[in-house]
């Protein structure tokens, strides 16, 4: 064995961190691939898989599907080459570019920050987030505390009659989720916090992370003891190391000080992802978790009736459960009374692309979008299209945004969705073609590859979009990529298909005539 006794003994920490030795592989891989200078090799590997008691195959499956473990030291890998497009590389390309590999738009701390409601976006610290002092000064777990008042029934039943909707994108309703548990006797209900918030355009959980962590907490202390649960996991993105290490000190701090404890037996752990976009769905999620590569389950069964091994689990996003401690604070009807009817409360917006003032807002559902983008400075330009709900939603010309609002059923009935509220602006001059070809890109290279149709669909789709960025593309291929499209929608396991489709689809029925041979 090459490992050292002292990593060795690391690695044994780790284990005992989890219910299930399994799941400790990934920390531990990130654990050894740190101690080794960035880069793991395969004798690594295999002592990993021995001491944590799964087969070298596992642990070698895992190293090659997430692209943050390394064969190399950094600055020995060999150099990926990053194709022009052809004809040019136009700026709203390197904007979708930039996102899709998680850069922001500028630094956090040149973010504009504004909310018009004061629920989600409270604190804005400088380098450090408030301490847990400042929170339980400015009221905090005073909800946590009224929901042990409460019992698990009622808050239960306040969070369904708010009419919450998950913020992760797919807008279920949180109650009607919550009451899929089963609670069948013997097993354990698990709760996850998904704050992998890979979709590009997206980056409003981070800023709840970063600068109110015991919101978060207090939001998942809240949803365990409605559930029952015996454990809480947030899983981060891998990129977000540092957003981890404040998670895990906010989460310490609550421990110490007995907040968490006030539901009893609940505690909450910190497990960071090691970079892959099909983490954020929810099976892939808890795949990932137990220490596997990220492939999405087949459903039924419902992560709510069998999830984290095996067991009944619910998973939520940053934001949703960060609105529970004003739901259980000032009552369903407080909520409800803000935002659109049937889908309401407040939301955070992130807004890049060709604004003035790129940023997060928050703002009440149904908020017209016109507003949003005066938040934001204004468009730099003149509109022409607007993606709302992140890149993996249908993108909208300047007419259909004209008086849009910023909820559910208005957005639907403009044939697009408000998503994870990645709001994307391009002005006059941005090149539809490159952006579906950098959009496309992103989902070739992120499909975990179970499903054919995705994995042959996108390489396909990519092939056909570089010719038509060049306008080379015959009127025939420009179909066939429609084609493509319209057949991949509802044959995936889980929504990738859906998403590059009717993204592509839609950019190219909206803006034909950029597609259209020369």
């Amino acid at each position: 064995m090459v490992l050292e006794n002292r990593i060795i003994d690391q690695v044994k920490e780790i284990i005992s961190r989890y219910p299930e030795r399994g799941s400790a592989l990934m920390p531990a891989l990130d654990f050894v691939q740190e101690a080794r200078g960035g880069s793991l090799s395969r004798d690594d590997l295999a002592d990993v898989a021995a001491v944590v008691g799964v087969p070298k195959s596992r642990a070698f499956a895992v190293f090659s599907f997430y692209s943050m473990y390394r064969k190399e030291p950094p600055g020995r890998e060999a150099c990926p080459v990053d194709r022009e497009l052809p004809g040019g590389r136009s700026e709203a390309a390197r904007l979708i570019g930039s996102l899709a590999r998680g850069e922001m738009p500028g630094k956090p701390s040149q973010w504009s920050v504004e909310s018009m409601c004061g629920i989600l976006i409270r604190s804005r610290g400088g380098e450090s987030s408030p301490s847990i002092d400042d929170y339980v000064a400015a009221g905090g777990y005073a909800a946590l505390d009224k929901a042990r008042r409460m019992g698990a029934d009622a808050v239960r039943a306040e969070v369904e009659a708010s009419g919450l909707r998950g913020r992760g994108g797919a807008g279920f309703p949180a109650g009607t989720k919550w009451g899929f548990v089963s609670r069948a006797k013997g097993r354990p209900v698990y709760l996850i916090c998904n704050a992998d918030e890979g979709e590009p355009g997206t980056f409003k959980d981070r800023h709840i992370m970063e600068h109110d962590p015991h919101l978060l907490i207090e939001g998942m202390a809240i949803a365990a003891l409605a559930l029952g649960a015996a454990m809480g996991f947030i899983y981060i993105r891998g990129e977000s190391a540092s957003i981890a290490r404040l998670l895990e000190k906010a989460v310490a701090e609550a421990e110490a000080r007995g907040r968490i404890g006030r539901v009893p037996g609940f505690e909450i752990k910190v497990h960071r992802g090691a970079g892959s976009y099909i983490c954020g769905e929810e099976t892939a999620l808890i795949e990932s978790l137990e220490g596997k590569r990220g492939h999405p389950r087949l459903k039924p069964p419902f992560p709510a009736e069998r999830g984290l091994y095996g067991c009944p689990t619910i998973v939520n996003n940053v934001e949703t459960l960060a609105c529970l401690p004003f739901i259980i604070g000032k009552g369903a009807a407080a909520f409800r009374k803000i935002g659109a009817a049937g889908d309401c409360g407040p939301r955070i917006f992130s807004v890049s692309g060709h604004v003035r003032r790129p940023g997060v807002y928050e703002c009440p559902t149904g908020t017209p979008l016109r507003e949003l983008l005066d938040l934001a400075g204004g468009v730099e330009g003149r509109l022409k299209a607007v993606i709302v709900g992140g890149l993996s939603t249908p993108i909208l010309t300047a007419e259909e945004a004209r008086s849009l609002r910023l909820d559910r059923d208005s957005c639907q009935r403009a044939g697009t969705m408000p998503g994870s509220g990645g709001v994307i602006v391009f002005a006059e001059g941005a090149d539809v073609p490159s952006i579906a070809l950098e959009t496309i890109r992103f989902y070739a290279s992120e499909s975990c590859g179970q499903c054919t149709p995705c994995r042959e669909g996108a390489h396909v789709i990519s092939c056909l979009l570089e010719k038509a960025v060049d306008r080379e593309a015959s009127e025939e291929e420009v179909e066939t990529i429609v084609r493509l499209c319209r057949t991949i929608k509802g044959t995936t396991l889980c929504p990738m298909g859906d998403s590059f489709s009717i993204a592509i689809e839609a950019m190219i029925t909206k803006f034909g005539d950029e597609f259209a041979p020369r």
